[in-house]
């Protein structure tokens, strides 16, 4: 386990980029827990105290030179900055309306009390932070060189899951969420895909050192279904430049917990790893339902991306 200043402090060494997905100040089961509110003092105050916490360590993350962010979690933060401003549309008006009917009824005393809303101040206290966090992570979008070669390892990654049904069904959170308060948009932007193909793509064509920081238990399957499919002998020309650069930058994911408030090392690829049998069949398998053109394609993908490896094109 570590904590975040460690990997910090181990990524000012070398030239490593922290990559932070959205996990990092949005949680679902927060959305799911807010949207079953309909005043301030039924938000859990534990549930508040995880939300500021996470606000204030993205706002700490965002200071530092060698941050990135992808414009698709800046776009799922302005989904959660939706909720939330909704949310807090919504509970104001109740909380007048009850404060409405209690003062035609009730005591001097009463009303007071009524007066002071539990969880108020804590909800008022997070919304403040939206505007200075999405200015930083204007900021610092990930803006690469050549765009269109990750572009070529989002596809593969995308084509991947869909064969193998890689990631689990998120969807089924979000099926009574269309209340009142708004319809946040949850279509697919495939976050997870173009967070692990910047770090693929950052270590073979940036020189960089990339380090996954998410809550997302998915990433490491796309990572390892990749790692996977390079290595069978189609490719077997690549391996020696794509071991080459990821001995010099290898590809840390780090998964947070909740429970212990550390990030675990779920995965460092700083070669291409033996291959993973039950991975190994689950894509074999797939890959028999998927139309031979489909599965022709990808492999032109991925010789196309791979073919511009800096260590290959020096060869040639």
């Amino acid at each position: 386990m570590a904590t975040l200043d460690e990997i910090i402090a181990k990524s000012n060494e070398g030239a490593a980029v922290l990559l932070i997905d959205s996990g990092s100040f949005t949680d679902s089961k927060f959305a799911g827990h807010i949207y079953q509110c309909a005043r301030f003092r039924d938000v859990h105050p534990d549930k508040l105290k995880e939300m500021n916490d996470a606000f204030d360590r993205i706002i700490m993350l965002m200071d530092r030179a060698n941050v990135c962010i992808l414009p698709e979690v800046l776009a799922e933060f302005g989904s959660l900055k939706k909720i939330l401003s909704d949310s807090y549309a919504y509970f104001d008006q109740n909380e007048k309306r009850n404060s409405d009917r209690k003062k035609r009824g009730a005591t001097y005393y009463e009303y007071l009390a009524d007066a002071s809303t539990p969880g108020r101040d804590e909800f008022e206290n997070i919304c403040k932070k939206i505007p200075q966090i999405e200015h930083k992570l204007k900021s610092k979008l990930f803006q690469p060189r050549q765009e269109a070669i990750r572009d070529e390892i989002t596809e593969t990654l995308k084509f991947l899951d869909r064969a193998a049904n890689l990631k689990r069904n998120h969807r089924y959170r979000f099926k009574y969420y269309a209340v009142k308060r708004g319809n946040a948009d949850y279509n697919r932007n495939y976050t997870d895909e173009k967070l692990v193909s910047a770090a693929l793509y950052l270590s073979f064509f940036e020189d960089k050192t990339p380090i996954i920081l998410t809550h997302d238990n998915d990433l490491h399957m796309l990572l390892g279904a990749y790692n996977h499919i390079i290595n069978v002998k189609d490719f077997s020309e690549y391996h020696s430049a794509v071991s080459s650069a990821l001995a010099k930058n290898p590809i840390s994911i780090y998964l947070y917990s909740r429970a212990s408030r550390e990030y675990s090392l779920k995965l460092y690829m700083d070669k291409i790893l033996p291959r993973d049998t039950e991975l190994h069949l689950i894509i074999r398998q797939s890959q028999k339902r998927i139309p031979e053109a489909e599965n022709k394609m990808a492999k032109e993908r991925i010789i196309s991306c791979l073919s511009k490896l800096p260590a290959v094109q020096t060869a040639i």
